[in-house]
């Protein structure tokens, strides 16, 4: 899926990449559903799934020509709408009562997870509609490095530095700190790269580079941790089977999603100082 996404990057305009974006969304929140309320019935993943589209798309906001006030005021009420349609959603149907809380947390979360981090991705792309593509590989990076990095160095030399103390042992017995930081120096190399490679990424700086290799391959970790953590409380091994013996979407993007939107707003204070 990594290699389809490069390919997608430098081969199609920005408008593909929304295509897919959404595409990721509608995906990604039926797998949500599915994999926290099996039972969910198609229609109500399906509304769901728009919701979590239009959310994820509202950086396409930002080719608007509108004055820059405009700009929070209209993502402030997108998210008020979209709250205010699951409010609908389960005002119409509230029985059982005993459940309604669970329902209408897990449709919120759900929601949340995918609509407040996909936009970070989309909204790479869009920093500059010729280049921009450099951004989104830079979060590839620095996610794919911190994940690779962390997988060689824990099976070499996890354990043998910190003993038996793990990263995360009720979530990922595997994940060790000696994995941690093996991953931080790839995903940091990997920000170098970009800054070296990519014309889009020139304007970074070396302090840049670790800041985003540090926080970055933290955030990544973080969001792999924390689909474990749901699928773990599903009972489920992998989020979905959409990709053969590698599960789901989610299991692709989970950490992809939170490194993705800090990037943004980083590069946003940075590229407007």
């Amino acid at each position: 899926m990594s290699v389809g996404i490069f390919a997608l990057l430098f081969l199609c305009s920005w408008h593909y990449f929304a295509l897919f974006i959404a595409l990721v969304a509608i995906i990604g929140q039926d797998e949500f559903q599915r994999m926290s309320c099996p039972d969910r019935k198609l229609g109500s993943r399906l509304f769901l799934g728009i919701i979590t589209t239009l959310l994820a798309l509202s950086p396409l906001i930002t080719l608007l020509n509108l004055p820059n006030l405009l700009y929070p005021t209209l993502i402030s009420a997108l998210w008020t709408v979209s709250f205010l349609m699951i409010a609908g959603k389960h005002l119409l149907n509230p029985l059982p009562l005993q459940e309604s809380v669970k329902r209408v947390g897990v449709d919120i979360l759900g929601v949340v997870y995918l609509g407040a981090t996909l936009p970070g991705i989309l909204g790479l792309r869009l920093i500059d509609l010729e280049h921009g593509w450099s951004w989104v590989v830079l979060s590839m990076l620095i996610t794919f490095g911190g994940d690779t990095g962390g997988y060689f160095a824990g099976r070499a030399i996890g354990g043998k530095i910190f003993g038996t103390k793990r990263l995360a042992p009720q979530l990922s017995p595997k994940k060790t700190w000696e994995g941690y930081i093996g991953g931080v120096l790839l995903g940091t190399a990997g920000a170098f790269f970009a800054q070296s490679q990519l014309q889009g990424c020139s304007v970074l700086t070396s302090i840049d580079c670790i800041i985003l290799g540090l926080v970055g391959v933290t955030l990544g970790v973080a969001g792999d941790l924390f689909e474990s953590m749901m699928k773990r409380s599903a009972g489920v091994k992998d989020s979905g089977t959409l990709i053969p013996g590698h599960g789901g979407i989610l299991d692709r993007v989970d950490a992809l999603l939170f490194v993705s939107p800090v990037l943004y707003l980083y590069l946003m204070i940075r590229l407007s100082s």
